[in-house]
């Protein structure tokens, strides 16, 4: 049902959150994603229904939305949802609902954008000449069609059309887009944009402060910046031929060139993946070659082949880690920020990998025949049905998350045990400002209903 295993950032909660019912859960045909959004106090929530391609609300004042567009967010601070449907029987008439209600002092909205934390509304209003966008004494248009396609931070990423041409605007600068723009990226200070295009032809092109790379199948992973956000990295395909580019200019290598990373000064680590005949004869018809991967960091090849290759890399404080992900057996792969390369050798096939902030110590998820097991410094805890929602107790010095096992849910941190009385999770998990509480939101099946509750639990 929801989508509760994927990993989240943590937020602060205040102290004061109450354990509480704070919603319901209509009922839903088998095969329904129910999504919940709570307020950011934690004391309302908002119910989404998916089913194929069938979309509806149930809001915070028991109004059911059955033509939602988005859900946008949470007004600050006065604790109201920001959705946006459709008109009945129109296609692109839009109605702006605040708290549940249909609010039309801004006009004729299409879209519509929370800044500053919910304090501030950025919207694209229908008017006579066209489409405006507006946010507070700044305006863009008219245009014909103004799209808000992205937000960093309180900067939005525009997508205006306007006589016959479409241009990505970012701030004050504008981009020539020739597809849909896609997979977005920002240089950590969020001055330099980049994304992926879906061009009409179905193929893919990596755009970087509207630099265009050159158009491929695919760009897999995206795009990524260097902590510094002065170079960037990114890989295209092309059935099995992976290139790896580094502002623009392609890694030269005999093999295919996966997972590259630039760090500030310059130096460049990334695999190359060879496609093998496995020993003893001929590739195994349904699964093809099997791919080796090799690291290469500041031009020096390492010694170790791995039995598979590291796809994607995370940042680790100042270096970076992966993982080499086979059936029976992993490794998980470090580079450190001077280039040292050290390897870790894991029975199971590792999963998600969370470390703290200064990257000195890590948590990751192994899957065994037994079930997923959960492995920090060394000690292995488990196994479990299902596991997410990691997260790391500065003060406590502790990591968590949150489990399934025996079908009963549970909270861990470091070694203490804490059940929660939930059916599903909602994430994020929000930790107090103290780290004294944790309170998690989901659903809980109460007899024949489903209700949403925020759970509180006291770690002291």
């Amino acid at each position: 049902m929801s989508l509760w295993l994927a990993l989240w950032a943590v937020t602060a909660a205040q102290d004061d959150v109450v354990e509480a019912k704070i919603g319901e859960v209509r009922p839903a045909r088998s095969g329904t994603q129910i999504f919940v959004r709570a307020a950011p106090t934690l004391d309302r929530a908002v119910s989404s229904y998916a089913y194929e391609d069938a979309l509806s609300m149930l809001l915070e004042n028991g109004a059911y939305e059955q033509a939602p567009v988005k859900f946008v967010g949470w007004s600050m601070p006065d604790r109201k949802s920001v959705v946006l449907a459709r008109k009945a029987g129109s296609k692109d008439d839009r109605r702006l609902l605040v708290g549940g209600v249909e609010e039309t002092s801004s006009g004729l909205v299409y879209d519509v954008a929370l800044l500053e934390e919910g304090k501030r509304r950025a919207v694209v209003v229908r008017t006579s000449q066209g489409m405006v966008f507006k946010d507070g004494p700044s305006s863009v248009g008219p245009a014909e069609k103004i799209d808000i396609v992205w937000r960093h931070g309180d900067r939005l990423a525009l997508l205006v059309t306007d006589s016959g041409k479409r241009v990505l605007r970012y701030g004050e600068r504008e981009f020539p887009v020739e597809g849909d723009p896609m997979k977005f990226a920002f240089s950590p200070d969020g001055s330099r944009p980049a994304w992926v295009e879906r061009l009409a032809d179905g193929r893919q092109q990596a755009v970087v402060d509207g630099k265009r790379g050159i158009p491929c199948g695919s760009v897999p992973e995206g795009i990524f910046f260097s902590p510094s956000g002065n170079y960037v990295a990114y890989v295209t395909r092309e059935g099995d031929c992976f290139r790896g580019w580094v502002d623009g200019e392609e890694i030269r290598s005999d093999a295919s060139v996966v997972a590259p990373r630039v760090f500030d000064d310059g130096r460049l680590a990334y695999v190359e993946m060879t496609l093998e005949t496995p020993a003893g004869g001929a590739p195994d018809p349904l699964r093809g070659p099997v791919a080796r991967g090799r690291l290469v960091v500041g031009g020096k090849r390492e010694d170790r082949v791995l039995d598979r290759p590291v796809f994607l890399f995370q940042a680790r404080g100042g270096g970076l880690h992966g993982a080499s992900r086979g059936e029976t057996s992993s490794v998980i792969v470090d580079v450190a920020s001077d280039g040292k390369v050290t390897y870790e050798d894991v029975k199971g096939t590792v999963g998600e990998l969370f470390c703290t902030p200064s990257g000195d110590r890590r948590l990751f998820t192994v899957t065994t025949p037994e079930g997923t097991f959960v492995q920090v410094d060394g000690k292995r805890k488990g196994p479990f049905e299902k596991v997410g929602n990691f997260f790391y107790l500065e003060f406590a010095k502790q990591f968590g998350h949150v489990a399934v096992k025996g079908g009963a849910m549970q909270l861990a941190v470091g070694e203490k045990i804490f059940p929660i009385a939930l059916t599903e999770l909602a994430p994020p998990v929000r930790i107090s400002k103290t780290e004294l509480t944790i309170s998690l939101v989901g659903i809980f099946q109460n007899r024949t209903r489903k209700e949403v509750w925020v759970r509180v639990v006291a770690l002291d």
